[in-house]
């Protein structure tokens, strides 16, 4: 097991230090690290679900339970204002993303029960090589300036993380401390609108899955290659 960080971490990563990195789960960082990096305006994390929702205003749930256990996510989310679904396991490689039933997990991710809306939530393929490790990427179909979900997962290796583009742009990242049902949720809000958010755990050996993913639709146009400034960062507990 990997040490759990005891302190209440919120990071925000902006993308032009780490310019070489196509995918933000590739950039796992130690707990020094996390309290060293610099921090970007325009970017709060969360991990009070009530305190997320009074900000981010009107949302969108997605809970799982009418999408078949076994099914492979990719396109179904659209009319809740996701497009496409991708992800990559914990050692990079590309990954399907599933929806499961906590009644028939393989292996004791966490206690079936415990999740905010029962049975099913999603997650990179339970299987080997991937065992629910990694990324998970959301391509949404309007602008969004507030998104998060439960985080399924019961014994955390580590924090959690949630990062979000203008297309290609990073607007930065948050991380806040290890996730576990059944207080778990995590979310992110957004100064400026972003289409594209990528959830991810800091440890690489960790599986997790998501429930009751929420987000909110600004209903505006968004401007490509809109960049932040480097001044501060706040969590709310």
């Amino acid at each position: 097991m990997l040490k759990t960080f005891a302190f209440v971490a919120v990071t925000i990563c902006v993308l032009p230090v780490l310019a070489s990195v196509s995918n933000p789960a590739e950039c796992w960082l130690t707990e020094d690290e996390y309290l060293n990096i610099p921090e970007m305006d325009g970017v709060t994390g969360y991990t009070s679900h009530v305190t997320w929702l009074a900000a981010a205003g009107t949302t969108t749930t997605v809970f799982f339970e009418s999408i078949p256990s076994g099914t492979v996510v990719t396109t179904e989310l659209a009319s809740f204002g996701i497009s496409m679904v991708s992800g990559e396991s914990g050692t990079g490689a590309p990954v399907d993303q599933i929806v499961l039933s906590s009644a028939s997990l393989p292996f004791t991710m966490f206690t079936a029960g415990t999740l905010p809306s029962e049975p099913n939530f999603v997650s990179n393929n339970l299987a080997s090589p991937c065992y629910g490790t990694g990324s998970i990427t959301l391509e949404l179909n309007h602008n969004a300036t507030a998104i998060g979900a439960y985080i399924a997962d019961g014994s955390a290796l580590g924090g959690f993380c949630i990062e979000v583009f203008d297309g290609a742009v990073s607007l930065g990242f948050v991380c806040v401390t290890a996730r576990e049902l059944p207080d778990s949720f995590a979310g992110i809000i957004s100064d400026d609108p972003f289409n594209k958010a990528v959830f991810f755990a800091t440890s690489t050996t960790d599986s997790w899955g998501l429930d009751n993913l929420e987000l909110n639709n600004t209903g505006s146009a968004l401007e490509s290659g809109t960049w932040g400034s480097i001044k501060a960062a706040s969590i709310q507990l």
